[in-house]
């Protein structure tokens, strides 16, 4: 999966999408993906702090996928 095609995706249906390093943390929690709004309704978001970039993204794409939202439907 390609990461800018996933969050232009999210963005053409409104939704803000933040995907962050923090050297920080510790390698197991490096990465954190943050979704919200549009598909995801006002009050939705989605979280999750993983190892990888892919692993977050993936983790996003599964949520989304769970609640009938894909961005590639």
């Amino acid at each position: 999966m390609d990461a800018v095609e996933l969050m232009d995706r999210l963005a053409e249906r409104g939704c803000s999408v933040v995907l962050k390093a923090d050297g920080e943390r510790p390698p197991g929690r490096r990465w954190m993906v943050l979704a919200s709004g549009g598909t995801l309704g006002e009050d939705g978001s989605f979280r999750t702090d993983r190892p990888t970039p892919e692993e977050c993204l993936n983790a996003l794409l599964e949520h989304l996928e769970g609640r009938n939202l894909s961005p590639f439907v």
